[in-house]
């Protein structure tokens, strides 16, 4: 089986459909989607991160590097090479190289797996073997508005998430306008202290004790005050996790020691070997939360090692169609995945990117007995 054409398909919203809302910079900026074909007629599709590097960098990374080291290789081959494909810094940064490759590794697996005839959630998994399906638990990822918006949507949002039959939400701080995802990793803005720490006991009691929240701080938090006074308040709340609470640094973390009163979770960013056993023995916080899109499917066992850490595993699942779909048949390969991410911020390269619609009911996403990831492009949409 060997490979015989690499396709780059360039997707993103148009103004009028762009949210009024706060979402996602990649809505604006677009992504796209790596489509592998054999010899022997199959197709695999892959999405890389969309926060690796800009999406021009990792497009020339496929260009002008990757497409003359894979076209006519045998695909097994590109395979076991999969984490050898790096070149100059200059052309695409390591984490945009990484998320490329992560692609990659969604479609090599794609098109094993309509070889077989088998999902990839039962090819590596010795304990799916005899299973028709997959069950996942999931939870809700929304909460996601501007700073000049009111609060209170926050609260009119969970209530329509549970009404949905979701069993767990994160919603996020307000965010400023007119800042990209990027801005504000490197330049985390203020968060209004006082209107947070209102709306945050409303939210509990709007939809009880049963319910598990998680809040995404993305490394807002900027003091010693500031870090505990949210620690120790959604620790009185119960919250599930509260998610990057400071900057994305090993000396940050060490920092919460003292202060840590409820679970911490972090790791999207990571992708290395190196980085991520560095992280993952850090003591300070609990929750590893890789995605599939910048991590691949060939980095499982890094994956599954941090478990000797006593991390519980969340996996990190922001983006489109298809890494929707790939993160859930990683959380398969891993296992024991305490929780799946899934976005409810209305999303068209999502939800009408693809002919098939995951199968969600009380809180589980169920993946069905269909080959590789399971999945078919819609071409009204690639039109």
């Amino acid at each position: 089986l060997f490979i015989s054409s690499i396709k780059i398909i360039i997707l993103k919203l148009d103004n009028a459909n762009l949210l009024a809302d706060a979402s996602p910079s990649f809505f604006k900026e677009g992504f796209f989607i790596l489509k592998i074909e054999t010899d022997q007629g199959l197709t695999g599709f892959g999405e890389p991160s969309t926060y690796g590097d800009k999406l021009e960098n990792c497009i020339n990374f496929v260009k002008n590097y990757l497409i003359d080291r894979i076209i006519n290789k045998n695909i097994s081959q590109v395979w076991r090479d999969l984490d050898a494909f790096r070149t100059d810094e200059s052309l695409v940064s390591k984490g945009g190289q990484t998320s490329v490759i992560a692609a990659l590794s969604h479609a090599i697996l794609d098109i094993f797996g309509k070889e077989r005839d088998t999902p990839i959630w039962r090819m590596f998994n010795s304990n799916n073997q005899k299973k028709q399906c997959f069950k996942q638990k999931v939870y809700a990822s929304g909460g996601m508005y501007f700073d000049d918006q009111p609060i209170e949507r926050l609260l009119d949002e969970v209530h329509e998430i549970k009404s949905k039959g979701y069993l767990a939400w994160k919603f996020r701080p307000p965010i400023p306008r007119n800042m990209s995802h990027n801005d504000r990793i490197l330049k985390p803005p203020k968060i209004n202290i006082n209107i947070l720490s209102k709306i945050i006991p409303k939210i509990r009691d709007a939809v009880g004790e049963k319910f598990d929240l998680m809040i995404d701080f993305g490394c807002r938090l900027q003091d010693r005050d500031e870090i505990e006074h949210f620690l120790h308040l959604c620790d009185d709340y119960k919250f599930y996790f509260v998610e990057e609470p400071v900057v994305r640094n090993l000396e940050s973390y060490k920092k919460l020691h003292k202060m840590n009163r409820c679970r911490i979770a972090c790791g999207e960013h990571l992708f290395s070997h190196h980085e991520i056993s560095e992280w993952v023995k850090n003591e300070n916080f609990n929750i590893f939360q890789p995605d599939v899109n910048l991590i691949g499917f060939q980095n499982v066992k890094i994956v599954k090692k941090s478990k000797k850490y006593n991390k519980s595993i969340i996996l990190h699942n922001w983006a489109n169609g298809i890494s929707n779909y790939a993160n859930f048949h990683f959380a398969s390969l891993i296992e024991d995945v305490d929780y799946v991410e899934k976005s409810t911020i209305p999303n068209p390269l999502r939800e009408d990117l693809l002919n098939e619609e995951l199968n969600f009911d009380q809180g589980i996403i169920t993946l069905p007995n269909k080959a590789g990831l399971g999945i078919t492009l819609n071409k009204e949409i690639l039109d």
